[in-house]
């Protein structure tokens, strides 16, 4: 008999899916294609955005599930894929439930000479980055407007440049000023921009008549949609019906309680707007009625740049606000931190001309957070090393933000460096004693105090006692030991 080996069988092993190893770093939508962009297979979540295009997906082009727009681009970056190797990406938008989604759309390669494609969506970082670049354009267009205000020369040049500011930032087609005559009743066409027929910019109102009239004369906005309905309520506005327009806005101009005028606004289609645009629209009624103010009245132009800083200041403390509501466990943090600070500083004989920058610098302190992550900044328990790194950006957010605004720039101060600490253990750049700006060091020590005695979601506000205790046991390692001795002494003189 011829004896034989058994046969040993190799145990059987699970294949793993690139796939599923992407998948689970890259939780979203994950495409698996050959080198020619035909979807082999692919993976998603329950919530991924993109999950209705699945239907039917398999062995067709990626270029057919991807918009139409970048398919081009698609074969392209294939292509340079194939030849480098090297990962790439590519960003698009889509428009989902009425709502637009912004995506990235990153490519790799496998040795098997296949491709994988990781769809993520960046809504929300998207969205961010839009509204600082919006804030920015604001703030400068805020800044080019004052700039010609005060230089005093030519009303019509400064209203004109302020027209196009209002129809290029707000995305409007159309707007016009009309001014009340002195001593008259009658708000009469200055100046328009955007109008495709120079009749349109020919027509007046009278005070408590028409929609420009009741706007001056009860001195609030108003706002028609579906305006062909409405032709009749506008004066000598013969061409009006052949313009096309849809949403209207008259905004009242008031200086120092007077009315100067109406500011008015045309679009041939429902205006898409928000809180953050009516408050700009209304900024730029007091820039164009303090503008009128000034030439009607040349001899108050000081007093005309306090309304004009104070229509910064609402815009800025705006702003804050809207931080405040996004951050609720510091909601009117701010309001409290400033007055503290303002306080301080005043005790310490500050000079008045730089507590207006210590003002503005601590409503913004925490403007750098409209950049951090809501689950980051909204999160309950303590953060991660990861997380406090990214929370930790926020001082450089403020700055990036702030910093081109040159009004704003003594202001920043506070912004950017109210995280460092005297001992030089602080963020973001690790100053160290009197290297810290004074503004800062004032601030850091409102802002703690403020903090510990006021009531969070994780802990109950500290007693006064407990935290000015606190505060001055901080001294020469946290705080400005000078700070400290003046913060103590000047609540020594406040009974808490």
């Amino acid at each position: 008999m011829t004896l034989t080996t058994p046969i040993q069988f190799a145990p059987l092993q699970t294949m793993i899916s690139p796939l599923d190893v992407v998948y689970d770093g890259f939780p979203g939508l994950v495409l698996l294609v050959d080198s020619s962009g035909v979807i082999l297979d692919y993976k998603a979540g329950r919530d991924h955005h993109l999950y209705p295009y699945f239907d039917d997906t398999l062995h067709k082009s990626v270029q057919n599930f991807l918009p139409q727009g970048i398919s081009r681009q698609v074969l392209q970056t294939i292509e340079s894929l194939k030849q480098t190797g090297k990962s790439t990406s590519i960003n698009f938008d889509l428009t989902i439930e009425q709502k637009r989604k912004w995506f990235e759309a990153r490519f790799s390669s496998l040795e098997s000479h296949e491709i994988i494609i990781v769809i993520q969506n960046i809504t929300e970082e998207k969205q961010k980055e839009i509204q600082f670049k919006r804030q920015h354009k604001w703030l400068a267009a805020l800044q080019a407007i004052d700039l010609s205000i005060a230089s005093g020369t030519d009303l019509a040049l400064s209203l004109s440049m302020l027209l196009r500011h209002v129809a290029t930032e707000l995305e409007v087609d159309a707007a016009d000023i009309l001014v009340l005559k002195r001593n008259e009743a009658n708000l009469d066409f200055f100046a328009g921009y955007g109008f495709n027929f120079p009749s349109s910019e020919n027509h007046y109102a009278q005070l408590g008549a028409g929609y420009a009239g009741i706007a001056a004369l009860e001195q609030r906005i108003v706002h028609i949609e579906n305006l062909s309905n409405h032709h009749d309520d506008f004066f000598h506005f013969s061409t009006l019906p052949q313009e096309g327009f849809v949403d209207y806005y008259a905004i009242p101009l008031v200086a120092k309680g007077n009315i100067r005028g109406v500011l008015e606004v045309f679009h041939r289609s429902l205006i898409q707007r928000d809180s953050e645009w009516l408050n700009f629209l209304e900024t730029l009624g007091r820039q164009a009625a303090i503008a009128i103010d000034n030439a009607m009245l040349f001899d108050e132009l000081q007093h005309s740049h306090i309304e004009l800083e104070q229509a910064y200041n609402a815009t800025i403390v705006g702003w804050s606000h809207a931080l405040d509501l996004r951050d609720k466990e510091t909601e009117d943090h701010t309001r409290r931190v400033t007055d503290i600070t303002l306080k301080l500083a005043s005790f310490m004989e500050v000079p008045q001309d730089k507590l207006v920058h210590i003002q503005r610098g601590a409503i913004l302190h925490d403007i750098g957070k409209m950049g951090i992550p809501d689950h980051i900044l909204h999160k309950r328990g303590a953060l991660t090393e990861k997380e406090w790194k990214i929370m930790r950006q926020h001082p450089q957010y403020a700055f990036e933000m702030l910093a081109p605004i040159s009004y704003l720039e003594p202001a920043l101060e506070i912004p950017y460096f109210h995280h460092e600490k005297w001992d030089g253990s602080g963020y973001p750049r690790g100053l160290k004693g009197t290297q810290i700006p004074l503004a800062a060091r004032i601030f850091a020590v409102a802002d703690v105090y403020d903090a510990l005695t006021s009531e969070r979601p994780y802990r109950s506000a500290w007693p006064h006692k407990k935290a000015q205790n606190y505060i001055f046991s901080k001294a020469n390692e946290h705080f400005d030991p000078g700070v400290v001795d003046c913060f103590r002494k000047m609540i020594g003189e406040v009974k808490q």
